[in-house]
């Protein structure tokens, strides 16, 4: 899928130019616009991203993130302790919006940004320490491909993380009713019954799902070594609007919510895996 676009590729990459200084939840120097989004980010970001970067970096490692967007998931690792960190991502805007965030974070020495393709990826095979997803998966046409691409350039013992918005959980279910499709989030839409749409340019899966393409993609060359479920109770659209004034009213409302639906609701809004390379 290299040099052409496709006209999927072309409708992601077109949205995320035109967003890409007020993508994700926080600002370009890494502050949430409430408390209730600065929860979510800890929740659904921080805290994964601090376990990560404890157990499974070292010091030498060269890291590859693909898709990086605007920088904001480069800025928690390295404001964990992760070392130099490559971003790859097909948005020149969204690369642009990463260096100004590096640049006003003082980590711009700790940044490599590149523009490339990640089903062609512009680096040597067994080249890269740890590689890791947030937030793509669910936008790539043929994520196959792209996984054969992120084994091909991981060294042998390799780590691969992966950020995966699980199918039938609470997040899933109010995207597709309050949502908006992709498509449609350079509007100011309130509305969108466009589900064909939403499926198709946000994609949810099973686990079951992404270890099929595993399966395919890698053969039996990995091994999951963590499963680390992220926050049961992210809401989208009018149902999150809800969430915030309840926590505005009391936070612990919201936490109390969190540890109760992670016990009776057993699909959290996503998964971070932990895959190792054979």
């Amino acid at each position: 899928m290299s040099g052409q676009l496709s006209d999927f590729s072309k409708v992601i990459r077109e949205v995320h130019d035109k967003i890409a200084d007020k993508y994700g939840i926080v600002d370009i120097y890494g502050n949430p616009p409430t408390p209730f989004d600065g929860w979510i980010f800890e929740e659904s970001v921080l805290k994964p991203i601090n376990y990560i970067v404890s157990k499974y970096i070292n010091a030498n490692d060269i890291l590859l993130e693909l898709g990086c967007g605007n920088g904001q998931i480069v800025q928690a690792y390295i404001k964990n302790g992760a070392p130099k960190i490559i971003g790859l991502d097909f948005s020149f805007s969204m690369l642009k919006t990463a260096c100004q965030r590096a640049d006003l974070n003082q980590y711009k020495k700790k940044f490599i940004p590149v523009q490339g393709d990640l089903y062609a990826l512009p680096f040597k095979s067994e080249q890269i320490d740890f590689a890791l997803i947030y937030g793509v998966l669910e936008h790539l046409e043929e994520p196959i491909l792209a996984l054969k691409e992120i084994f091909r350039v991981l060294k042998p013992s390799g780590i691969f993380t992966l950020g995966v918005p699980r199918k039938y959980s609470l997040a899933f279910f109010s995207y597709l009713l309050f949502g908006l499709s992709v498509p449609k989030w350079t509007t100011n839409q309130k509305w969108d019954f466009s589900f064909g749409k939403k499926l198709r340019y946000y994609k949810f899966y099973s686990l079951r799902e992404v270890k099929r393409f595993f399966q395919t993609a890698w053969d039996a060359r990995y091994q999951i070594i963590a499963n680390i479920p992220v926050c049961y109770s992210f809401l989208v659209g009018l149902p999150q609007k809800l969430q915030r004034k309840l926590f505005a009213y009391n936070p612990e409302i919201m936490f109390c919510i969190e540890k109760l639906l992670c016990k009776i609701y057993k699909i959290p809004a996503g998964n971070y895996l932990i895959i190792k390379k054979s």
